[in-house]
């Protein structure tokens, strides 16, 4: 990849659509069923509401929240939040997709080949090009680097990119046979995609060279960018039995919880924290992303949106604060 432009100047929302309930299938051997002991831990009310520049969106937050919504783009434009104040500004640059930097200090927008990182802190950005059909950027634990889905046919993966923000250069792997997009591993030292084998849908994790090292083919599919819990230690997937969404064991591939949702017409986002999931409920006017645990113990109110502003090129990207 080649830098374009220079000047001074998790953890992204994905929406996987609505969950179902479904009937297990008996045609796929699972681990065991792990349940903890101790319950998911509360979170707070919120204290205060800012109000999004640009689109109808309302934050409900509160000052001990571990992230909260630093970027977001629709059909119209791309915002990122700036200054102490907590408030919105245009970004300034073209954006089909975008994703924070977990420590909440960068965030990269990318349209087309461009993909420009913008450090809220102190203004600067810079363009790089990626190859055709790289998407999804997502960026690593550690905020440097910046992995690419590159798309292949048939909705398989061709390949990935990882892209070092500090050097502003990176390089293409090519792969064969994933769905994906990509996540990172938590420790940074490979990514993980979806996979299908003998019939079934699972996850298949490589090094950063290409070279698969790892799969767990009985979990289902992957839930994307957001495959890891923000501790890493769960994963998250659709259920392999279709509608639900199972928790498993990052390490051992035991699932440890599934979701069942009853919220008509919900969409997933994701995890929220290791106890919650991110859920778009679009039967309340105007619409509300809420944190859900696994049984729907917990209902804490996180942003709500008004119903022309729910269109289908709505990101939003989450952070530390």
């Amino acid at each position: 990849m080649a830098v374009v432009s220079a000047g001074a100047g998790h953890l992204v929302a994905d929406r996987v659509g609505a969950a179902t309930r479904v009937t297990p299938s008996p045609t796929l051997s699972l681990p065991d069923l792990s349940v903890t002991a101790e319950g998911p831990r509360a979170l707070p009310s919120p204290a205060a509401t800012t109000r999004a520049a640009g689109i109808a969106l309302a934050l409900h937050e509160h000052p001990t929240d571990a992230q909260r919504i630093v970027a977001y783009r629709n059909e119209r434009g791309a915002w990122l939040r700036t200054g102490k104040d907590g408030g919105f500004a245009e970004a300034g640059v073209p954006a089909d997709d975008l994703a924070a930097s977990p420590d909440g200090a960068k965030i990269a927008f990318q349209a087309g080949r461009d993909v420009t990182v913008i450090d809220r802190r102190t203004g600067e950005r810079y363009t790089v090009q990626v190859p055709e059909r790289a998407a999804s950027p997502v960026w690593d634990r550690a905020s440097s680097r910046l992995l690419l889905t590159v798309g292949g046919p048939k909705g398989t993966t061709a390949g990935f990119v990882v892209l070092d923000t500090v050097t502003r250069k990176g390089g293409a792997v090519p792969t064969e046979g994933d769905t994906g997009p990509y996540a990172w591993t938590p420790g940074g030292d490979g990514v993980v995609a979806s996979h299908d084998s003998d019939g079934h849908t699972g996850l298949r994790f490589r090094d950063l060279n290409g070279r698969e090292v790892r799969a767990m083919p009985w979990t289902g599919a992957s839930i994307g960018r957001t495959l890891f819990s923000p501790s890493g230690r769960l994963m998250l997937t659709t259920c392999p039995s279709g509608g639900s969404q199972c928790a498993w064991d990052a390490a051992t591939g035991v699932r440890v919880a599934t979701y069942v949702n009853s919220i008509k017409g919900a969409e997933m986002w994701g995890w929220y924290d290791d106890d919650h999931l991110m859920i778009l409920d679009p039967g309340r006017t105007p619409h509300e992303f809420v944190a859900v645990d696994f049984r729907e113990g917990t209902r804490r109110l996180l942003a709500t949106l008004e119903a022309a502003d729910d269109t289908p090129g709505l990101r939003l990207a989450r952070a530390a604060r």
